[in-house]
C-alpha cells in the first residue's frame, strides 16, 4: 500500500496507456491485507479500505472508457466503499484441497445469490500443485463446481507460475518465512490440470454457456450443506443440461436420477471424461410419467464425469 496519491497516479496512468483497449480493471490483489509483517494491521486493513474506495471513485472519474472495475479478495468486494463500486465479483476461496471444496460452493452460491445482482467469478482457488496438493482433479472439481454453481467464469492458476519461479532463480520466502513453492514457471505452464480446464472451456463453448443457470434440483444425488461431494448441475431448460458427478455412485448408476425433465422433449445423453474429453453416447433420454430418468449403466472408470443431455 503506497498511498492514495500515488495509487491515483498510477492508474492515470494506466487508463492512459491501455484504457482504449477491451480492458478489464483489477483494482487490486489481496485489497484490505495488511503487509505480512505490520503489526498494527487492524488499523491497516482500515486504512486501505478507505483508501481504495477513493482510488476505486477516482478510476470511475478518469475513465472515459467505462471499462468494468472488479477488486481481488482480501474482504468481499462488495464492502469496498459504498458497495456500488465493482461491476463484478472477484473471489478467493482457498488453498486447501478438496478442503477448499465447502467454502468454494458457499462462496459462489451466496454471492451469486446476493443483491444487487453481480457476475461472480472465483479468481483464485486451489493453484495446481500448490502445497504439494491441489492436482489436476482438483482442478476439475473446482471449475466445474463454480461454474454449474453460478459463477460467470473461472480462473486457472499453477503453483510455480503466480511467483514467477524460474530455474535459476527463486521467488523464494515471503516475508513471513515460508516458500509457497519452488515449482520453476516452465514446469507449472505444463501441469496437466491446465490442459483438462482447456477440455472443460471447450465443451461449455459448444452451447450459449453465458445463458446457464444453476439448477441442483435436476437430479437425485444433488449436493447439500451437509455432502458437497454431491452432484452439480446446470443448463437451459428444454435445451441443454449438464451434470458434474465428482464421485463413485456404486455398481451401476446407483440410482441416481435426472429430475424435473420437460414433458415432450427428447435429449440425447452423452456422458464425457473430463480428463481425456472422451466421449461416450447413452443414447436417448427422456423423463418418465414423473419426469424422471435414470443412469442407464456402470460409469467406465472409478473417477468423476460429466453427462451432458442435449435437445438438439
Amino acid at each position: 500500500w503506497m498511498g492514495v496519491e500515488k495509487l491515483q497516479q498510477h492508474w492515470r496512468n494506466l487508463v492512459a496507456r491501455y484504457g482504449a483497449y477491451p480492458v478489464v480493471w483489477c483494482l487490486a490483489g489481496e485489497w484490505d491485507m495488511p503487509y505480512y509483517i505490520r503489526e498494527d494491521k487492524e488499523q491497516a486493513r482500515e486504512e486501505q479500505q478507505q483508501g481504495w474506495a477513493e482510488v476505486a471513485r477516482y478510476l470511475r472519474e478518469v475513465d472515459g472508457f467505462q471499462r468494468l472495475i472488479s477488486i481481488h479478495e482480501g474482504s468481499n468486494g462488495r464492502t469496498l466503499g459504498d458497495g456500488k463500486l465493482i461491476d463484478f465479483e472477484m473471489l478467493q476461496t482457498g488453498h486447501g484441497d478438496r478442503q477448499s471444496l465447502p467454502n468454494t460452493v458457499q462462496r459462489v452460491t451466496e454471492e451469486y445469490a446476493a443483491q444487487p445482482t453481480l457476475p461472480v467469478l472465483n479468481s483464485e482457488v486451489c493453484y495446481e500443485g500448490i502445497g504439494e496438493a491441489c492436482r489436476q482433479e482438483v482442478q476439475r472439481l473446482m471449475f466445474w463446481v463454480c461454474l454449474l454453481s453460478g459463477a460467470c467464469g473461472h480462473t486457472y492458476g499453477a503453483n510455480g507460475i503466480w511467483q514467477v519461479n524460474s530455474r535459476e532463480r527463486l521467488y523464494g520466502p515471503s516475508p513471513h518465512g515460508m516458500a509457497w513453492g519452488n515449482v520453476p514457471w516452465e514446469d507449472a505452464y505444463q501441469l496437466p490440470g491446465s490442459a483438462q480446464v482447456g477440455l472443460a472451456k471447450r465443451l461449455l463453448e459448444r452451447f450459449p454457456w453465458w445463458k446457464f443457470e444453476p439448477h441442483p434440483e435436476w437430479i437425485s444425488s444433488r449436493w447439500t450443506e451437509q455432502d458437497y461431494c454431491g452432484d452439480y448441475a446446470a443448463g437451459i431448460p428444454g435445451r441443454v443440461r449438464v451434470f458434474y458427478l465428482p464421485r463413485w455412485r456404486g455398481w451401476g448408476g446407483g440410482g441416481t436420477k435426472v429430475t424435473a425433465l420437460e414433458a415432450g422433449v427428447d435429449y440425447r445423453a452423452t456422458l464425457v471424461n473430463p480428463a481425456t474429453g472422451e466421449e461416450i453416447d447413452w443414447g436417448p433420454a427422456s423423463g418418465d410419467a414423473k419426469g424422471e430418468w435414470e443412469l442407464p449403466g456402470v460409469l467406465p472408470i472409478y473417477q468423476d464425469w460429466l453427462l451432458v443431455l442435449d435437445a438438439r
